[in-house]
C-alpha cells in the first residue's frame, strides 16, 4: 500500500492548482497556499479558482490558506509553483525551522533577473537545502486537471528523491520519466517560454508559414541545447520530454500563455497592453531579459533569443527574427 503524505503546494496559479488537485486525487493530504485572499476565498467557497483556473472544480478535500508558515509546517514535501521573480521573497518569508527535513519540488520555470539563478538555486541559496527535485514537462494545467494522458520529468541528482517524488505524482494517466540532470531540465523549462514568445511574434507579424515555424522550433532547440551545456547541464536534456516535448507544446498549443502574448507583441501591442490581458505576465518576458543580459555579456551564440528580446523590449519588427535565422 502506498504511503500517503501531507504535502504543501505554494502558489495557486493554474499550475499550482493543477498539481494540488492531482496530489489530492492521488490520496494525499494537500494544503494549498494562496497569495491572493480572493483566490483563497474562491476556492474555499466554490472550490474553483476563478482568477487563474476558471471552470475547473477543485477537490473539496483540498485545504487552502493564506498563511505561508501554516502551509509548510506539517508537510513532508513542499511543491513550489511561484513566479520566479517572487520566489526569493516568498522563501525569505518562511521560518527556516519549518523547512527542516522536507523535500522541496520545483514547479517554477524561469531565471531570477538579477542573479541569473534557477529556481532550485534560489531555494538552496535561502535555505541551504540539498534535497530538491524538479518537475517539468509538456503539461498544460487545464489538461492535467481534466486527466488527459500526460507525461512529465522528475529530475534530481539523488535517485531516491526521484523515486519518492515520482511515487507522489504517478497514476494511470500521469506518467513519470526520470532525469539525473535538474540543471538542464530547469534550463529547458525556462528557455522554451522564450521560443514560444518568438513563435507568437512571428505569427502576430504574419511571417509564420509552416516552414518558418519548423525553422524557429529547430533553431530554438539548438539554442536550448547550447544553453543547457553552458549552465552545467547536459545537451541530452534538450532532447527530452522536458526539452523538445515542452518546446513543441508551448510553441504550438493554443493554451500557451507565452505563445498568445508573443502574438500580441508581433501585432505591435505594448507590454502594458499585454499585462492587462493576463493575471500575471507570462514567465518568458522575465526570462528573456535575463538571458539577453547573459548572452551579450558572455558572447553566447543565441541569435534567436537575442532577436526575441529586441522585438519585445526595443520594439523591433517581427522580421528581425528572420534576419537572426
Amino acid at each position: 500500500m502506498t504511503t500517503k503524505y501531507t504535502i504543501a503546494v505554494l502558489g495557486a496559479g493554474a499550475w499550482g492548482c493543477a498539481v494540488a488537485k492531482l496530489l489530492s486525487e492521488n490520496g494525499h493530504r494537500v494544503c494549498l497556499w494562496c497569495y491572493e485572499e480572493e483566490v483563497a476565498n474562491s476556492i474555499n467557497t466554490h472550490h474553483v479558482n476563478d482568477l487563474y483556473l476558471p471552470k475547473i472544480c477543485l477537490p473539496k478535500a483540498l485545504t487552502v490558506t493564506t498563511d505561508l508558515n501554516k502551509a509548510v509546517a506539517d508537510a513532508a514535501y513542499v511543491f513550489e509553483a511561484i513566479p520566479v521573480k517572487f520566489l526569493r521573497s516568498m522563501c525569505l518569508s518562511i521560518d527556516k525551522k519549518n523547512v527542516l527535513q522536507k523535500t522541496w519540488i520545483v514547479l517554477s520555470k524561469g531565471l531570477e533577473d538579477d542573479t541569473l539563478m534557477l529556481p532550485s538555486q534560489i531555494i538552496q541559496d535561502v535555505f541551504c537545502l540539498a534535497n530538491i527535485a524538479v518537475v517539468s514537462g509538456p503539461n498544460f494545467a487545464a489538461e492535467v486537471c481534466s486527466q488527459v494522458f500526460t507525461g512529465t520529468v522528475v529530475a534530481s541528482s539523488d535517485a531516491a528523491t526521484i523515486k519518492n517524488v515520482s511515487a507522489l505524482l504517478k497514476n494511470d494517466w500521469f506518467k513519470i520519466y526520470a532525469s539525473p540532470d535538474p540543471i538542464g531540465i530547469q534550463i529547458t523549462g525556462a528557455f522554451k517560454n522564450i521560443i514560444a514568445l518568438g513563435m507568437g511574434i512571428a505569427h502576430g507579424g504574419d511571417i509564420d508559414g509552416y516552414n518558418t515555424r519548423s525553422l524557429i522550433l529547430s533553431r530554438g532547440l539548438e539554442e536550448m541545447a547550447i544553453l543547457s551545456a553552458y549552465w552545467g547541464g547536459t545537451k541530452d536534456s534538450a532532447y527530452s520530454l522536458a526539452g523538445i516535448g515542452d518546446l513543441f507544446l508551448t510553441c504550438t498549443g493554443t493554451l500557451s500563455k507565452n505563445l498568445r502574448a508573443g502574438i500580441m507583441v508581433g501585432q505591435g501591442q505594448s507590454i502594458d497592453a499585454i499585462t492587462e490581458k493576463f493575471p500575471t505576465l507570462p514567465e518568458g518576458f522575465n526570462t528573456v531579459k535575463a538571458l539577453y543580459a547573459l548572452a551579450t555579456k558572455n558572447n553566447l551564440d543565441l541569435p534567436l533569443c537575442v532577436s526575441i528580446y529586441r522585438c519585445i523590449y526595443q520594439q523591433k519588427s517581427a522580421s528581425l527574427l528572420l534576419a537572426a535565422l
